[in-house]
């Protein structure tokens, strides 16, 4: 991970993780979903799922922000027959 600053912003360079994603067999499959939750979970406030995580010692603020979460999962796509009847 490279971490770049730029006037008043910072980039935290997590490329290596995409490239690493890109040569397992199975890069669909890494926790998008969960880590997608997670944020929700983190924008709405709900301190108490993340209580004994490093997170519930790190934020001390813990404000809710109005979150939108679009799920686009419609069921299985293993094979094109389940997602021709999508």
């Amino acid at each position: 991970m490279r971490i770049k600053l730029s006037q008043s912003c910072v980039y935290v360079d997590k490329t290596q993780d995409v490239y690493a994603l890109t040569r397992k067999s199975s890069p669909r499959r890494f926790g998008k979903s969960l880590f997608a939750s997670t944020l929700k979970a983190y924008f709405l406030g709900k301190k108490h799922l993340f209580e004994g995580l490093a997170i519930a010692e790190l934020e001390k603020e813990w404000i809710e922000y109005p979150v939108i979460y679009i799920d686009f999962y419609l069921g299985s796509t293993d094979c094109m027959q389940s997602v021709e009847k999508l």
